[in-house]
């Protein structure tokens, strides 16, 4: 579970530093083609993800997931002098708490007599996790500008959207797996009508933003296909067979997704000032 967080921890550095560096590099003119560049590397490694993760799985180790980024990640050098500038204590603190709520969420109820919600050991980690977390929150509490109303709405909108996103990367494959008793590569079929249409609207949205220069325009248009797509799957039977239209629900949601990924690296970057821009960004990534 540790190994498991620190490697959660470094995959957002990653991913909050693509997002912050793109718009640093990019000139305007070309500010939507790459952000639908990056967005389409996203779906598509959606796409592949499942697909290989679930192959790994079934026909040979899932700790070749873990060896195969062990040995991209062997070739790169730290640069030692840049360690000054991480901020040591806080990420000990968020990943301390992270661990323990995890390990109190996962062992409880699978926990024996005298082990449950109730047991002194779980209680005892939901504390220290909350805690840590709120040494963690109040330790740097940033200026005005961030936490105005206007910046909060935005953030708030984008957290509301993100929900859809794990409701089918995540709740819909174990629907598949545990209701529908499909194995993990079929599983990794399925949801490919989510993905795809998803990589196509992220690589559409460059084109749609040069001609059409509004990224609310087509980030309420995703938010719209999102809230339609997700709000049919419940409507779904639950019986073993899966429903045709089941996959038609899920291009609906895939287009929300490919129109609004792009939006979110564009409007970050248009609605924020220069010195904040790398604290928003991250934060707006990260709901």
């Amino acid at each position: 579970m540790v190994f498991r967080a620190l490697q959660g921890d470094g995959a957002s550095g990653i991913f909050s530093l693509t997002v912050v560096i793109e718009p640093d590099i990019t000139p305007g003119r070309w500010l939507g083609l790459y952000s639908s560049v990056i967005s389409s590397v996203f779906a598509f490694t959606s796409i592949l993800g499942p697909e290989l993760g679930s192959a790994l799985a079934e026909y040979s180790s899932w700790r070749w997931v873990f060896l195969l980024k062990k040995r991209t990640c062997g070739g790169l050098k730290l640069r030692v002098g840049k360690w000054k500038h991480i901020d040591i204590l806080g990420v000990v603190l968020l990943l301390a708490s992270t661990v323990l709520f995890i390990y109190a969420l996962q062992s409880a109820p699978s926990s024996g007599s005298g082990q449950g919600w109730s047991s002194p050991t779980i209680i005892g980690g939901l504390v220290a996790s909350g805690v840590l977390l709120t040494r963690y929150s109040c330790r740097d509490i940033r200026p005005y500008p961030l936490s105005s109303r206007y910046h909060y709405s935005f953030a708030r909108y984008i957290a509301l959207l993100m929900v859809s996103f794990h409701f089918t990367i995540i709740q819909l494959p174990q629907c598949l797996l545990q209701v529908n008793t499909k194995s993990p590569t079929t599983v990794g079929i399925l949801v490919l009508a989510i993905f795809l249409p998803s990589a196509a609207f992220s690589a559409l949205f460059g084109g749609l933003y040069r001609k059409f220069p509004t990224a609310p325009l087509q980030l309420f248009l995703g938010g719209c296909f999102q809230v339609r797509g997700v709000g049919l799957l419940p409507s779904l039977p639950t019986g073993l067979p899966i429903a045709s239209k089941q996959y038609g629900f899920e291009v609906i949601t895939g287009v929300g997704f490919g129109l609004m990924l792009p939006s979110v690296l564009i409007l970050a970057r248009d609605w924020t000032s220069k010195e904040l821009y790398d604290i928003k960004k991250p934060l707006l990534s990260f709901p």
